[in-house]
């Protein structure tokens, strides 16, 4: 798979979640997709779960950023990274180059539902760290 397909795949995905997570109610919030190098596939959305990322390597990375503000470490990507790590057994490196799609969640006929957000300052060292690619 080129890069540009992974892109191509990490938006598809992103948006399919949020216009998913929008049918179940959900109007607000963003959907983020990572597809590795080598093809595997995690998507989550932003405050899936009422606590924040966990697993230590992905927060040291999260907290180069302002680890003071009330929704830091709640964001999609971090939970699709940590997911495939507790899930997958897959570490950072796996995930140097990855394609990262997002896609807004809003309220049923809201113009602003699926457009691309681009990354936040506590996710954006994730993709200093891991050369990710933004999936636009």
């Amino acid at each position: 798979m080129t890069p540009e397909e992974r892109d191509a795949r990490a938006r598809e995905l992103a948006a399919e979640n949020a216009d998913r997570r929008q049918r179940e109610g959900r109007e607000e919030g963003v959907s983020e997709s990572v597809v590795t190098p080598d093809g595997r596939e995690y998507t989550a959305s932003s405050s899936d779960t009422p606590f924040p990322v966990h697993d230590p390597d992905v927060r040291d990375v999260i907290d180069r950023a302002d680890p003071r503000a009330d929704w830091h470490g709640h964001c999609a990507l971090p939970r699709a990274i940590e997911d495939a790590i507790v899930r997958d057994g897959l570490d950072l490196e796996d995930f140097r180059g990855a394609s990262v799609g997002s896609a807004q969640i809003g309220p049923p006929g809201s113009r602003t539902h699926g457009r691309y957000v681009p990354p936040c300052d506590s996710c954006e060292p994730l993709f200093d760290e891991l050369d990710l690619r933004r999936a636009i």
